[in-house]
């Protein structure tokens, strides 16, 4: 930036224009430590459960499976889980 274009008073604006605003930085810095912590909510088992499953669907379903191909690996998922392997 070629300063020796600008007569005094500009430059003498530009500092004042630049303390300004370093000074609303430092001030909002400020507010925004002060400002409150939102609450945090833990989640249940139950939460977990459905976003795993969720999880699983939406993967299953991105990679190409139609929704009822999806329902149904999930299904033999669960019998696995419940039943052990057949066999």
């Amino acid at each position: 930036m070629d300063y020796e274009s600008y007569t005094d008073d500009e430059l003498a604006e530009l500092d004042e224009l630049d303390e300004s605003i370093q000074r609303f930085l430092n001030e909002s810095r400020h507010y925004v430590r002060k400002a409150p912590m939102r609450k945090r909510y833990k989640l249940t088992a139950r939460d977990v459960r459905q976003l795993t499953l969720y999880k699983w669907r939406y993967s299953l379903e991105s990679a190409g499976y139609t929704t009822h191909q999806a329902e149904h690996l999930l299904f033999l998922k669960w019998l696995h889980a419940r039943h052990g392997p057949l066999g």
